[in-house]
Formats: C-alpha cells, sequence, structure tokens
C-alpha cells in the first residue's frame, strides 16, 4: 500500500476509532462471505459422485505436524490456524512458541508448541486448517488427545473434536475436561462417536476467559474403529 494511503488510514483510526473498527468488521465479514461462496460455488461444480475415501488405518495418529515443529516460513505452524472467536479483542493472543524463548521451556517435545495467551471470555483457539481435516464416517470411533499445560490460567483450556457435515457446516464438537492451572504437563483426552451426517472433523485446541497462558503439544486422534 503507498505510504500516503497508509498515512490517511492511520489518521482515519485515530479520529474515528469506533467507526474504523465497525467499517474493518464489516470489511472481514464481506471477504469471508466473497470466500465461503466462492468455495461453495466450486464444490457444487466438482464432479459427483465423489468417492468416498479408505476407512483411516487404526492405533495411527492422523494428525498433521502434532507438535507443531513444520512451518513453511510464515511463523504459523504448517496445518493449523487461529480462530479468534471475538473480533472485537485485542489482547488475546496465539503463536507457535519456541523453546528456550524465555527463561523457562513451556515446550514437551521436539522445539515448538502452541500457546495461546489472555484469551477473551468468548475464546480464542487454534485448528486444524481445512486442507488437514480429517475425513470420518458416521458412527466411527476415534480419541482426540493433546498435552496441555497451564500457567495462571483460569476459565476453559481443552483439547476437542468438531464434527462437520458435507457442506463444511458444524455439526457437535466433542472436548476434554479443562486442564488445571497447575504447570505441569497433563495429557487430556476424549472419545466420541461420529455423530450421523458427519463427513470432516478438525482438532480444536481451545482456550478462554483467562489471564493466563496455555500451551498444547504432541496432539494426537486415533481411530478406534
Amino acid at each position: 500500500m503507498p505510504p500516503a494511503a497508509v498515512k490517511a488510514v492511520a489518521a482515519i483510526r485515530a479520529q474515528r476509532e469506533a467507526d474504523f473498527r465497525a467499517a474493518a468488521l464489516d470489511c472481514a465479514n464481506e471477504c469471508a462471505r466473497a470466500c465461503a461462496d466462492t468455495l461453495h460455488t466450486a464444490l457444487a461444480f466438482a464432479p459427483k459422485p465423489r468417492p468416498e475415501p479408505p476407512p483411516p488405518p487404526s492405533s495411527v495418529n492422523l494428525v498433521f505436524n502434532p507438535s507443531f515443529e513444520e512451518d513453511d516460513g510464515d511463523g504459523v505452524p504448517d496445518g493449523w490456524c487461529v480462530g479468534w472467536l471475538d473480533l472485537e479483542d485485542r489482547v488475546g493472543r496465539a503463536e507457535r512458541y519456541r523453546a528456550g524463548t524465555h527463561w523457562d521451556k513451556p515446550v514437551r517435545t521436539g522445539q515448538f508448541s502452541a500457546l495461546i495467551l489472555w484469551p477473551p471470555q468468548k475464546g480464542l483457539e487454534w485448528r486444524q486448517t481445512w486442507r488437514r481435516a480429517l475425513r470420518v464416517r458416521p458412527g466411527e470411533k476415534y480419541r482426540v488427545a493433546a498435552w496441555v499445560k497451564t500457567r495462571a490460567a483460569a476459565g476453559l483450556n481443552c483439547v476437542a473434536l468438531e464434527f462437520y457435515d458435507a457442506a463444511y457446516q458444524p455439526i457437535s464438537r466433542a472436548t476434554s475436561e479443562s486442564a488445571t492451572a497447575d504447570d505441569a504437563w497433563r495429557l487430556e483426552s476424549v472419545e466420541v462417536s461420529v455423530p450421523e451426517k458427519a463427513r470432516w472433523a478438525r482438532v480444536i485446541l481451545h482456550s478462554e476467559s483467562s489471564d493466563g497462558a496455555v500451551w498444547f503439544d504432541d496432539v494426537e486422534v486415533v481411530n478406534l474403529r
């Protein structure tokens, strides 16, 4: 963007911040609708019927980049994205955390973990990208698990598996118990059967209503048949 345009936007934001935020939110919603319309149109013209994939093997971790070690250079772990549940929040942060960044090393294995810091009441979360979503079939049973470490973290800090129908609309979410604020790595997990009409599933690493921090590492999804 030209420097003059950047300067003009900064001036408008300084003088009319409330209007600026409202306009930015409207723009974000319109962009999301445009992307959704494009995806829906592309899928509508895709060849039908689509072949059913073979069932996933049992006792094998189905999560891509489960320890957040892989990154293509953009600072975000490959196969993961951030879900902002409160677009008005300006405090919460979600980062790929590197061991040794500070005096301690809240990483369980490898050199990286996923950090959520100061999440708002509505929540902040890491999600698998759609490219790495899991194909599922109704009646299958899965276990989702992740190692969770909290610090001064109240509220809800959990791992979940969210299911979607063929149109990528959410159906239900199975959530683990909330990790306690004991500053130690704890394995949180939940087992769930795939609901009717579900075709896709994504791992969700969720935190909400907290003034502290939570780290996630070594995420796992296993088909229990």
